[in-house]
């Protein structure tokens, strides 16, 4: 018989994740990421095992890895109120891929969501904010790429 689970132990693992990635022990991070992921798939911060995996990804320079898992959180986390962060994210990794038509590509994908999120109903005064300083910027990245 399995032990029952306990309510922190999604939490003691994601915690032990961020110590990994604090001590930059990437691969073990995204190790303790990726099994609160499987292992409890209803977690209520999942954005910080998300948001942590990523910049996994980043330190490690695996930009091919990490671009199929921004994709797939973006497509499937949609409605995560730190999407905007997922969207920081992909450019990091696109950079380092060299991927400059993906940039003008997101760039303009962020040009056409970001705007429409930020005043949708329920979002909250912390999330218009996040967007609006992102659209801005996002202003400065089109002329970049």
């Amino acid at each position: 018989m399995a032990p029952k689970e306990h309510p922190l132990q999604a939490h003691v693992i994601r915690q032990t994740g961020d110590a990994h990635y604090f001590r930059q022990e990437y691969d073990l991070a995204i190790e303790h990421y990726q099994r609160v992921q499987k292992e409890f798939p209803k977690y209520n911060d999942t954005s910080s095992v998300f948001l942590g995996n990523l910049r996994c990804y980043v330190n490690t320079q695996n930009p091919r890895d990490g671009i199929a898992f921004a994709r797939k959180l973006i497509k499937e986390e949609y409605r995560q109120s730190d999407l905007p962060h997922y969207y920081e994210m992909l450019w990091k990794l696109l950079i380092m891929a060299g991927k400059l038509e993906d940039l003008v590509n997101l760039s303009e994908e962020v040009a056409r969501i970001f705007p429409v999120r930020q005043m949708r109903e329920g979002a909250s005064h912390r999330e218009k904010d996040m967007y609006t300083r992102y659209i801005g910027y996002n202003g400065f990245r089109r002329g970049y790429s």
